[in-house]
Order: structure tokens, then sequence, then C-alpha cells
């Protein structure tokens, strides 16, 4: 990717591809993906209303172009991930930490983009998803998962841990 400075930039997609090549990946030992806050939309795209922001990611969204995640169930703060640095960030961690389930998480990476901030069980039971008890309790075992009632998680990524009880994200 070509380096735009930022004040050409214009768009969400175009934000989000500026701040994800500038997320410091080296300091933070590769353990995140480049990951980028609704709040930085919005204070660097003055020209847009936070409601024209708001559509834009959701046609990213729709478009398989990033996933959204909730950071804090008290809070609207969103992150963003574009959709190639979250399958390249959860096959790194299969790779690295030897994970022998990385068919269940292939198919759920073939699959993620059905899912929303929330996944229930039914949106893990169809679709052609189809994951088992024991499946799923791979995935959140991995962290691509993080509990969050019965029968339904938060979309996630290894690397962090979601605190569902307070505020934290760790």
């Amino acid at each position: 990717m070509m380096f735009v400075p930022f004040t050409e930039i214009s768009t969400v997609r175009g934000s989000v591809d500026y701040f994800a090549a500038t997320f410091p990946l080296d300091r933070l030992h590769y353990a995140f993906p480049p990951v980028v806050f609704r709040h930085q939309l919005y204070s660097t795209l003055p020209l847009l209303t936070r409601t024209e922001i708001n559509r834009e990611i959701d046609l990213l969204q729709k478009r398989n172009a990033i996933l959204v995640f909730k950071i804090d169930p008290h809070s609207d703060e969103l992150l963003m991930i574009r959709s190639d640095d979250y399958r390249e960030h959860v096959r790194g961690f299969v790779r690295d930490h030897r994970l022998r389930d990385y068919l269940i998480l292939e198919r759920f990476l073939d699959h993620v983009h059905h899912f929303d901030i929330t996944v229930t069980k039914g949106d893990l039971t169809t679709n052609g998803a189809t994951f088992s008890d024991l499946e799923i309790q791979v995935l959140v075992a991995v962290g691509v998962l993080v509990h969050r009632d019965v029968g339904a998680w938060w979309l996630s990524f290894p690397g962090v841990v979601l605190d569902t009880r307070g505020t934290n994200l760790r």
C-alpha cells in the first residue's frame, strides 16, 4: 500500500487503511492485529457526520472489508479490524501456538463474515457453519469468541481479553 498523507484522506475506508498501516505492530510484538477505533474516525473525518461514518462502517462490514468488535459491554465504543488482517492474525496465532484445532478455526474464518458483534448459538449452527458445542468451546479457548450470555458470545480475536464483568480491555 502506498503511503498517503493523512490530510488527503476523506473516506472511512481510507482512514481505516491509514490507521491500520500506522498501527505499531512491532511495539506490541504482533500480539494484536492493526485495530482502528470508531472515535478515531469521528475525530479525523470532520467533513462527515457521525451518521455518515456509521453508515460507511456498516457498508464496509457488509462488503466483508472489515469486522467490527465491541471492546466493552458497558460502552458504545467499537473497534474495527480489516478482514484480511483478522484472518492473518488468527492464522498466525494458531501457527505460533501450534494449535491442533486449526481446521475448526479455518471453518470459523470462512464464516466470520456472517457474524455481527454478538454471535448466537443460532449463528454458529446456520449458514453452513454448524459448529458443535465442543467446537464452540475451542473457539472460546482460542479467543475468537468471548462468553457474553447463555448461548451468546462477543466476536473477538486472540490476544485480547474482554472482561465481561467490568470495563477492562486487557
